[in-house]
């Protein structure tokens, strides 16, 4: 069993590099059918890889707070083809990238239960992923796994400031979201002073930080604009998500993405044939832009004449 093991972690490790040597921030191709779930593993990669080419350069020129959203099929959790297991591939692509090619030690933490009494409880996008991370298996260096070893490259923790050493690099929190009567808020906020202070860089991948009000008082309007304040405080070093004619998830029109130092890119989905198709970017934008700026980019698109 161990050298399958490790012929299957070569070979993993070998399609990663081979997929990061070709990303390139600024040609990104949108791979094809993403309505067609579970996505191959080919298309899987390709969106690791773009991914994390943005994450390494943030972690690079030293982000302080950076923040991901990805949402392609798999992990758009509005839908019942959400895949857990796809988010956590990319985490350990993300993790592996960095503690093994710019030496960081990485900290993965994920929030616990939160609430009191019968209303405790875990989002359920987040259900179980803390226990699947202690199952995943991880690259090795020098014949140890990242996450073993007296001084180990890859942490995996709860989203909790104590749990913060001072040799954390890089810290990478899963989903953070508030739930019915909690607010996760005041423990990232904890966690971000405390690494800050030491010099760790925080990214929140596909975080959903809006506020849940609830009957308890928690996350009214009082002090909605500073909570709205601190989680724009995040800079945005990586965008994907699918656009659709909600509340449809089919057919796609098209796509929003933004590279580390890039500017945002739509892309339009265009039918080549009946069986083939293919994503064009249309139109650039140099900041965020609204829902009303791209519907209009996507659907008054015109494609220019043919010569």
């Amino acid at each position: 069993v161990a050298p399958a093991r490790a012929l299957a972690r070569r070979r993993c490790r070998a399609r990663r590099a081979a997929a990061l040597a070709v990303a390139a921030p600024e040609a990104f191709e949108v791979p094809v059918r993403l309505n067609t779930t579970p996505h191959s593993r080919s298309t899987r990669q390709l969106f690791y890889a773009d991914v994390v080419a943005s994450f390494a350069a943030a972690v690079a020129d030293g982000v302080p707070r950076g923040r991901l959203w990805c949402e392609w099929t798999e992990l758009n959790t509005e839908t019942d083809v959400y895949r857990v297991g796809t988010l956590l591939e990319l985490v350990r692509c993300m993790a592996t990238e960095v503690a093994t090619a710019q030496g960081r030690n990485v900290r993965v933490v994920v929030q616990g239960s939160m609430g009191r009494g019968v209303f405790q409880g875990l989002p359920l996008q987040l259900s179980g992923v803390r226990r699947l991370l202690d199952m995943m298996e991880w690259d090795e260096v020098d014949g140890v796994e990242l996450v073993a070893g007296d001084v180990p490259r890859v942490r995996i923790g709860a989203l909790d400031a104590d749990e913060l050493l001072p040799d954390d690099h890089v810290v990478i929190v899963i989903a953070p979201q508030n739930i019915k009567g909690a607010a996760i808020m005041p423990a990232l906020e904890a966690l971000v002073e405390r690494a800050e202070a030491q010099g760790t860089q925080v990214f929140l991948l596909n975080d959903k930080l809006a506020d849940i009000p609830s009957a308890e008082g928690l996350m009214g309007v009082r002090g909605r604009a500073e909570r709205r304040e601190y989680a724009a405080s995040f800079e945005e070093i990586y965008h994907f998500r699918l656009v659709y004619n909600k509340p449809l998830f089919h057919p796609i029109y098209g796509a929003l993405r933004r590279a580390h130092d890039h500017d945002w890119q739509v892309y339009k989905r265009f039918n080549v044939t009946k069986r083939t198709e293919e994503y064009r970017v249309i139109k650039t934008f140099p900041q965020k832009p609204t829902r009303e700026e791209l519907s209009d980019a996507i659907l008054r698109y015109k494609p220019p004449p043919k010569e």
